[in-house]
């Protein structure tokens, strides 16, 4: 049975969870098993990365190179990714929310982008965004100069990894680009 892999990235607040569960719905009523993973480098930590957390912050703060954090984050997702190897050899589609390319994307240095590559390749991968004042009204965390930076920078950086851009203003709209996307690249479906 043939499993694929749909990668969805952006900054947050840009649709990748609304989306995501939205193709899953869809695939499901297709007869298409699907899972959501995350696999961005702030979700769902393992043991591994929490606990280099914690000794890093403990008893005073160590200063962590760049590069170490980035290969431990890698290290991290591979980890979560293994965990899904038995269901993509029974067929089942993954759907990432997040993926190997954040990486590249919240890091600026070479290594994070080597490494970013270094990943199984999606089937089909999706660069999910709007414009930073719709970002700002659904994560309000987050300042206009953060969510700038990372806009910026994923644009940037979204055809070096061949992702397809989705514009999410329009919850419907998006949802029916990313549907005939997958239907033409996922046949039969």
């Amino acid at each position: 049975m043939k499993s694929n892999l749909i990668v969805f990235v952006g900054p947050d607040g840009s649709g990748k969870s609304t989306l995501s569960g939205d193709i899953k719905s869809f695939l499901e009523t297709q007869g298409v098993t699907t899972k959501i993973v995350r696999l961005g480098i702030y979700n769902q930590r393992t043991a591994l990365l929490k606990t280099v957390r914690k000794l890093a912050k403990e008893p005073k703060k160590i200063p962590i190179p760049t590069f170490v954090k980035s290969l431990f984050r890698f290290v991290d997702m591979w980890i979560r990714y293994l965990k899904i190897i038995p269901d993509r050899l029974k067929g089942t589609t993954i759907i990432c929310d997040r993926y190997f390319y954040d990486l590249a994307f919240y890091s600026t240095d070479w290594f994070s982008r080597l490494l970013s590559k270094m990943c199984p390749r999606p089937t089909i991968s999706f660069f999910v965004f709007v414009e930073v004042n719709e970002l700002l009204k659904r994560k309000q965390e987050y300042s206009r100069q953060d969510l700038e930076t990372h806009l910026s920078r994923m644009t940037e950086l979204y055809e070096k990894y061949d992702l397809i851009k989705i514009r999410t203003h329009n919850r419907q709209k998006a949802f029916n680009q990313v549907k005939r996307e997958i239907i033409s690249k996922l046949k039969p479906i």
